[in-house]
């Protein structure tokens, strides 16, 4: 009874904390509408009504602003690779972690993430 509460609790390791916490974060972001907004500073003083267009340029390339307004504009949006994801993402999943040693058959438990 009390025991076996007890060791269970006492058996949570950090690494299913961060999992859970993770995953209750994704359900809470499928639950909503994310979206971004990246700010521009139009100058270094931070004052209004000064547009310094060297600087705001500088903020455009390092945002990659443009090409992301290309990229969804022609109605794509950004894909990470398969190996990138499911490296960054299998600790949420029981079906993907805590396996090892079995790369050619990633694909199928991923659907789980």
């Amino acid at each position: 009874g009390a025991s076996q509460n007890l060791s269970k609790k006492r058996n949570e390791t950090q690494g299913s904390k961060f999992r859970k916490q993770v995953k209750d974060l994704m359900a809470h972001l499928r639950a909503s509408a994310p979206h971004y907004i990246r700010t521009i500073k139009p100058n270094d003083q931070l004052k209004p009504g000064i547009f310094t267009r060297d600087r705001v340029q500088h903020q455009i390339r390092y945002l990659n602003l443009l090409e992301t307004i290309r990229v969804r504009k022609a109605g794509f949006c950004f894909r990470m690779p398969f190996e990138r994801f499911f490296e960054s993402y299998r600790i949420i999943s029981d079906a993907t972690f805590p396996a090892w040693g079995w790369p050619h058959h990633r694909r199928l438990p991923c659907h789980s993430l």
